[in-house]
């Protein structure tokens, strides 16, 4: 099981990686999964250690790529979401991502497969299905990654898509990609946070236990794991109407906020705080093992990892 953290580089971490290399060994971390893209210089990317691309992900581009401007225009306040003018400059964003990808010789490549629109966040309420969203993104994959590369792991959102709970949907989602080398990223994190039932991580894991036992077919496709958790029942007890009409009355700036503010709360990538989820792990055995939690640096992720592991027996 290789073992990576999921981070987002930025000036300074060829220095933090240099000053944390020892302790990032003695967890049996070598890489990082990470997004490649402009917000970071290239000379980072080039030496720093990189096992995993997670691709670019627009949350609202089924939109786009169906070119509905009446939807577009009211999410977004402009005809150009994401700075995004066309279909086929979208889908070279993603021919750019595949490439980095190869060039970096990464591991793997992760995917989102979902689509939700701004304000349906609030609402929880969409007007698309799962089947919808994954027709479009199989044309687009399929578009996309026309030659042999790393094995292509599709990831799970908790938005109409790929959520990982309909085995013949996923098995026939699956069959469609004709890239050939791919499989499943199981982000715990978004399995179960919308789960308005469960009251701490002993619960959450014990559903992903269950959940799982009803897919045979599909454990065996799980090749990666984002270990992260996130118990928002609590907050989804809310009433959100209020965050919408704010968010609707609000400059696209103000948006982004807002929206920003609100995931977090609901997806909070927080420790999963349980050790029956090394129960989960154990049975999957994944080839990749990715903790993917929220912190402020470096520094701050290898101590949130060290207190990931003390729920891990296997560790």
């Amino acid at each position: 099981m290789i073992k990576h953290i999921s981070y987002m580089p930025n000036d300074n971490s060829i220095e933090e990686f240099k000053r944390n290399k020892e302790v990032l060994s003695e967890l049996g971390i070598t890489e990082i999964e990470t997004i490649i893209s402009d917000y970071c210089p290239e000379e980072v990317f080039k030496n720093i250690p990189i096992g995993g691309v997670h691709i670019l992900y627009f949350p609202s581009w089924l939109d786009i790529w169906k070119g509905n401007k009446e939807n577009i225009f009211e999410d977004f306040k402009t005809d150009e979401p994401y700075g995004i003018k066309s279909k086929e400059e979208f889908v070279n964003i993603f021919k750019e991502q595949f490439r980095l990808a190869k060039e970096y010789n990464a591991k793997y490549m992760v995917f989102h497969v979902s689509h939700v629109r701004p304000g349906d966040i609030f609402t929880l309420s969409y007007d698309y299905s799962d089947e919808e969203v994954i027709e479009a993104t199989i044309e687009l994959i399929n578009t996309v990654f026309t030659e042999d590369g790393p094995p292509l792991l599709i990831e799970n959102l908790p938005w109409p898509g790929f959520d990982l709970r309909n085995e013949e949907l996923t098995l026939n989602f699956l069959n469609k990609i004709n890239y050939k080398n791919k499989g499943i990223m199981m982000d715990f994190s978004h399995y179960i946070c919308l789960n308005k039932n469960l009251n701490n991580y002993d619960e959450g894991a014990i559903y992903i236990k269950n959940e799982l036992n009803k897919l045979p077919k599909l454990k065996s496709l799980i090749k990666g794991i984002h270990l992260n958790g996130s118990i928002s029942k609590e907050y989804l007890s809310n009433d959100f109407n209020p965050s919408l009409k704010k968010w609707q009355g609000s400059s696209q700036i103000d948006r982004y906020q807002i929206e920003t503010t609100h995931i977090k709360n609901i997806d909070k990538h927080d420790i999963f705080k349980s050790e029956i989820i090394s129960e989960v792990i154990r049975d999957l055995n994944p080839e990749f093992l990715v903790y993917e939690l929220s912190y402020s640096s470096l520094e701050d992720l290898i101590d949130r990892v060290k207190i990931q592991n003390t729920f891990l027996n296997f560790i």
